[in-house]
């Protein structure tokens, strides 16, 4: 069982190269408490995906350790660590054409026994609650092929939630929605952070998005962590004009939102 205030994932001066001598990731340490909304930005190329891909277990790192309550990622059985962990991808593609329905109730594989794992009448309850919840429920008999890219993308929100995970990873999931299911979609997160203390991990380019919803924020840059903290210690002029190196205002509206922007 993990300790109240143990991080739940935790990476160990991890190193990670594609090839030889090609450094993505140097010597990166850092941990994701649980029950927190955790945001991870940085420019383009800073290594966000990647560092993304070593959590899931997708990537092995090429040097350090990375570790998921304790245990090396790559030591825990893919069924149970999907138990535990969802993720959402900027894409995926397909050989089959799943309808909405059968890509969702992939994420039911996690909770299947025997050597057949036929899906029970809770898998299909579970199923529905997600399409519900996600938006595409009237989208659940339509193939994938046919969705455009906000579907196909809320339609992989909802396979994770049918896993019923602890944590959520999420890459850029809101990065081809239209404003209204943005925040159908980030409010969803918010409530599951909340309300079921679920841990999530949101990589995004919409700064707006990450200052009005996430608790902490880490920062990548050129490979590296430059910063770990508060999000509202975070997103300041100066330091986020440095990091994205063009002029960037932040503006607080209320209470909970930020609007950040670009300066002319």
């Amino acid at each position: 069982m993990t300790e109240i205030n143990a991080p739940l994932f935790s990476l160990e001066e991890v190193s990670f190269a594609y090839r030889a001598s090609h450094w993505i990731l140097e010597k990166v340490s850092l941990s994701f408490e649980p029950g927190v909304f955790h945001a991870l930005i940085g420019p383009n190329g800073a290594g966000k995906s990647t560092l993304l891909g070593l959590l899931s277990g997708r990537l092995a790192p090429t040097r350090g350790r990375v570790l998921f309550k304790d245990q090396p990622v790559a030591a825990w059985n893919r069924k149970t660590f999907a138990r535990h962990v969802a993720v959402v991808p900027q894409r995926e593609e397909s050989v089959f054409d799943f309808t909405v329905q059968e890509l969702v109730l992939m994420g039911r594989f996690a909770f299947q026994t025997g050597p057949f794992g036929f899906e029970t009448s809770q898998d299909y309850d579970v199923v529905q609650q997600a399409l519900e919840a996600t938006d595409v429920l009237h989208l659940a008999q339509r193939p994938i092929s046919a969705l455009s890219g906000g579907e196909r993308q809320r339609a992989l929100v909802a396979r994770a939630l049918a896993q019923e995970p602890e944590v959520l990873l999420l890459d850029e999931p809101n990065s081809a929605l239209d404003p209204l299911h943005q925040k159908l979609l980030m409010d969803l997160f918010l409530s599951l952070n909340r309300e079921r203390s679920k841990t999530v991990l949101l990589i995004s380019h919409d700064l707006s998005l990450v200052g009005s919803y996430s608790q902490k924020v880490a920062v990548l840059d050129g490979g590296r962590i430059i910063f770990q903290g508060s999000t509202a210690e975070a997103f300041q002029d100066d330091f986020l004009s440095r990091i994205y190196k063009t002029p960037i205002g932040v503006h607080r509206v209320g209470d909970d939102s930020v609007l950040v922007g670009l300066l002319r």
